[in-house]
């Protein structure tokens, strides 16, 4: 049974997460032991998170066999960093998938990746490593994800999108096909994006427009 820790204790829907997988675990020695929440925040030191403590800093994982999934999304450029910081540590990474999710035999996903229940991963979809994928996130075929993006709840990304690094995809955006959208690209929730969006800007509305300011 791998131990893990939770970095960062903003996102408290992980748990239910882990408990599903292991009700569901065949060969429970495949089950995860969560250990409790790390955190470099002082503030958060002393927190208690569903009965799961904060253990202390990052670095208390030093030294330690555990497994560290990144819950930190408040930016997408935060998430960065503080996956950066664990790298530093050596963090040992994991993909922390629901047992729910419908996930092609022929999708490829890289590591340190959160993807919630009711997702669907179709055929051809390649998602880099450090993304969050919240509940019911649907990844049409071919769909191309960088790394550290977050995807909001009943985001649909239609066929052979590309989603470039550290792009925000608020609640129930859509992407039409074969629309990029660009690295640092925000979408609020409910967007319909119809073309490709430039590099850094905020997109809202139906359809997506891009806004003034970055």
């Amino acid at each position: 049974m791998p131990d893990i820790v939770i970095a960062g204790t903003g996102q408290p829907e992980l748990l239910p997460i882990i408990d599903d997988f292991n009700n569901r675990c065949i060969d429970k020695g495949d089950c995860y032991n969560l250990l409790g929440f790390i955190d470099d925040n002082e503030a958060n030191q002393d927190r208690e998170v569903l009965g799961f403590k904060v253990l202390g800093p990052f670095d208390w994982i030093i030294e330690k066999k555990v497994s560290v999934i990144n819950a930190i999304a408040r930016t997408c450029h935060i998430r960065l960093q503080s996956t950066q910081r664990l790298q530093s540590l050596n963090a040992t990474f994991i993909n922390l998938v629901h047992p729910s999710v419908s996930l092609s035999y022929i999708a490829h996903i890289g590591t340190g990746n959160i993807i919630s229940s009711g997702c669907v991963i179709n055929p051809g979809v390649s998602i880099g490593s450090h993304n969050m994928l919240l509940t019911g996130v649907v990844l049409g075929h071919g769909v191309d994800v960088g790394s550290c993006s977050f995807f909001g709840h009943n985001v649909v990304c239609n066929g052979d999108v590309v989603v470039g690094d550290q792009a925000f995809l608020g609640s129930a955006c859509q992407v039409l096909p074969e629309v990029n959208v660009s690295k640092y690209s925000k979408l609020a929730p409910g967007s319909v994006v119809m073309s490709n969006t430039l590099e850094g800007f905020q997109y809202v509305g139906n359809p997506a427009r891009r806004l003034t300011i970055q």
